[in-house]
């Protein structure tokens, strides 16, 4: 993902990989916001945003089913 892709999708659900082909590590998460260099990404139910690099952040599928999704209807992957 880019910057600007990122800044196309705040509040939609990413899934952040620590490298391109890991498993290991993976999180989910929603973007709240973009900055100059990093995508900030609340994951799990914290109220806390990460910076987080953007090029190990992907668009999550639309059959996703995170638990904790609280995205704004459409812009859900995942809507009811």
């Amino acid at each position: 993902m880019t910057l600007d892709e990122a800044r196309d999708h705040v509040e939609a659900a990413v899934t952040y990989r620590p490298c391109l082909h890991c498993e290991q590590g993976t999180e989910h998460g929603v973007i709240t916001s973009v900055g100059e260099h990093f995508v900030f990404v609340r994951y799990g139910k914290t109220g806390t945003a990460k910076a987080t690099n953007p090029a190990h952040l992907t668009l999550a599928p639309h059959n996703c089913r995170f638990e904790y999704c609280d995205a704004p209807r459409g812009r859900c992957p995942n809507p009811e």
